[in-house]
């Protein structure tokens, strides 16, 4: 862990965000709040600190930039102009001006955040994941064992995951009825996946001046979940406290005395991922892990949220790494690999 904890006189960072409408939802309003912690912890840690927000508008970003001429980006672009596929475009323009930043590069978000891009790349490096269709398949012979969950392609943070979206029985018109109904709410692109019945698990990768360190693995327990309702985390189960979704779920972390073999695989996956993507600064890795406890990846999150409560925060804090040293460690990594 790196133990340096103030900044260099006068080293100016911009925190880049995202750009939202007056009206937020529960997802978007949690980025504020990350926001808020970073641009607080990156002051008390002695960096001039400002805040960027991201538009489609990149001519506009590449001037506020070269006005400012930060050392280094904070990057927390969680969306552009609320959509996840826009999400690697900043990157894009800071890597062209050749401006320092935290987290993972252009390659590894449009890798990771483009699910089915991602699931293909997996499939090619020998990493379970679960058996899939685009929109496009569902017209031919190929079919999905078991039951299945309709997912969006960019869209991170559950949006669009509810009741209704796991089927238990395969039937192309229902998905693509499903699917339609989607794509009118919130647009963008769709697909279909195989449901992994089991254990869901998070590992999230923190990278150090000693290399990458996996911190605890985590486990969404649904023990109170009723049994009319899916077992996942749907976005109201991870947005809204107040709702059954989310009070029938809780995080634990895994016993590594109880489960050291299980442990051992997800990690090791993880850190797999890690290379196979060329994944830098902080991610987490999902898992399902089935009735027969073999662990497949579900989705790779690159810059993960860092807000107080969300699972990257928990699972350093289960490491003993506070907030402060989780913000620095990031900042430094993102600095050094600049000088390298």
């Amino acid at each position: 862990m790196n133990n340096k904890h103030q900044a260099d006189m006068g080293t100016k960072v911009i925190v880049l965000t995202s750009s939202f409408a007056s009206k937020t939802r529960k997802d978007q309003q949690d980025n504020l709040i990350q926001v808020r912690m970073v641009v607080d912890i990156m002051t008390s840690l002695g960096f001039e600190v400002s805040i960027v927000s991201a538009t489609l508008d990149m001519e506009s970003l590449s001037r506020q930039l070269d006005m400012l001429r930060p050392d280094l980006a904070f990057n927390l672009v969680e969306e552009v102009q609320g959509k996840g596929a826009f999400i690697h475009f900043p990157l894009a323009v800071l890597e062209n001006m050749n401006i320092p930043c935290t987290g993972n590069g252009h390659s590894a978000m449009v890798m990771t955040s483009s699910k089915l891009l991602a699931k293909k790349i997996m499939q090619a490096h020998d990493i379970l994941t679960p058996p899939w269709l685009r929109v496009s398949d569902l017209a031919g012979e190929r079919t999905l064992q078991g039951s299945h969950i309709v997912k969006s392609v960019w869209e991170h943070g559950s949006l669009g995951l509810g009741k209704t979206s796991l089927g238990k029985k395969f039937c192309p018109q229902k998905i693509n009825t499903k699917i339609i109904r989607l794509k009118q709410k919130y647009g963008g692109e769709w697909f279909v996946e195989t449901f992994i019945p089991g254990r869901e698990l998070n590992v999230s990768i923190l990278e150090t001046s000693h290399g990458p360190l996996v911190l605890p693995v985590a486990e969404i327990i649904f023990d109170k979940m009723p049994a009319e309702m899916p077992k996942i985390v749907d976005y109201q189960a991870k947005w809204d406290e107040e709702s059954v979704a989310a009070k029938s779920t809780r995080r634990q972390f895994v016993s590594d005395a109880e489960d050291e073999s299980l442990v051992n695989r997800v990690q090791h996956i993880a850190m797999k991922c890690w290379e196979v993507f060329e994944l830098s600064g902080y991610a987490r890795v999902d898992f399902r892990v089935d009735l027969e406890n073999i662990p497949f990846v579900l989705e790779i999150n690159t810059n993960p949220c860092l807000s107080p409560d969300a699972g990257f925060m928990a699972a350093a804090d289960k490491a003993g790494i506070s907030p402060v040293q989780v913000i620095n460690t990031i900042v430094q990594a993102g600095l050094e690999r600049h000088r390298q």
